[in-house]
């Protein structure tokens, strides 16, 4: 007879034999990213759906949505590299430029857009280039291409951008330490080129996109400070009030809690007669000031 641990280990070992595997975990995060974002673009968009503040608040949000989804995959990536990652040996094959300095490949100017297909394929969308001008202060582009040994048939290459100081420093055929996480089959960067900062400007560059995006929308109305708050009161004691005029007004005592949960106590005259102890009312009073408040009637169910 099979127990629950020799049936679960049989179970296993089949599933495994038939190719069936455990989901990978970065499928799982992509797949929250997903859910997380598509939550936040619909929650945004109800704010004006169908008009041109709608639309501008879609773009906004699907730019803010690629920059945190390639900022995520990079700290995480960066995250596994630091963690379990290995260093292999590469060489440089190439440097390229958007000065053309030291004679490189111009990647600035007319040659540059001829050839922008190819360059664009990673590194020059607009939370790239904002990122580098963020941390580098620079408009100015410096990439190495380099070669490194992998478990592919043929040597795998890449493609960094890299502070002036280090592009300035290597040459061609130089060798370099490549860095490479254990999952990452076709990418990885040089040793001397972390990326955490990168990732972490991204995050926040996608942040802050959200927030316009969510201030065009204007979903952030309802959370701006009100210039006045309200709380259920009840009325505590009620006075005649004398004036020469033989107008009758009441001054009318009410008790109440404000925002942080400390009772108060305030009092208005009131024209109406009829009001007594125990009758609910409403506190009208400023933020800052909770301990004075005006009397108002409860509005009608």
């Amino acid at each position: 007879m099979e127990t629950p641990g020799s049936f679960r280990e049989s179970r296993l070992s089949s599933d495994l034999a038939s190719g069936e595997e455990l989901a990978d975990p970065r499928h799982v995060v992509f797949a929250l990213e997903l859910l997380v974002f598509g939550g936040i673009l619909y929650w945004i968009y109800q704010g004006c759906p169908g008009t041109t503040r709608g639309v501008m608040t879609v773009v906004v949000t699907l730019f803010a949505g690629h920059a945190a989804f390639d900022g995520a995959t990079l700290a995480l990536r960066e995250h596994e590299r630091d963690r379990a990652g290995h260093v292999t040996m590469g060489v440089v094959v190439n440097k390229l430029s958007s000065t053309g300095a030291s004679g490189s490949v111009r990647i600035r100017g007319p040659r540059w857009r001829r050839s922008r297909r190819f360059l664009t394929t990673a590194g020059y969308a607009l939370h790239e280039e904002i990122a580098r001008v963020i941390l580098t202060g620079s408009l100015n582009d410096w990439v190495i291409e380099y070669r490194y040994a992998c478990d592919a048939p043929y040597q795998c290459s890449g493609r960094d951008f890299v502070p002036e100081a280090l592009w300035r420093r290597l040459h061609v055929d130089q060798n370099v330490n490549v860095r490479q996480a254990r999952s990452e089959t076709r990418s990885a960067r040089l040793d001397e080129n972390p990326q955490r900062a990168t990732a972490a400007v991204q995050l926040s560059l996608a942040a802050l996109l959200l927030l316009v995006a969510a201030v065009v929308s204007g979903r952030l109305t309802a959370m701006r400070p009100r210039g006045y708050l309200t709380a259920p009161a009840v009325v505590t004691a009620v006075e005649p009030v004398a004036y020469s005029d033989d107008a009758k007004r009441w001054r009318v005592r009410f008790a109440y809690f404000d925002p942080h949960g400390a009772p108060q106590e305030s009092a208005d005259e009131v024209a109406t007669a009829g009001w007594k102890p125990g009758d609910g009312c409403v506190a009208v009073f400023r933020p800052g000031r909770p301990d004075i408040a005006t009397f108002r009637p409860r509005p009608a169910a």
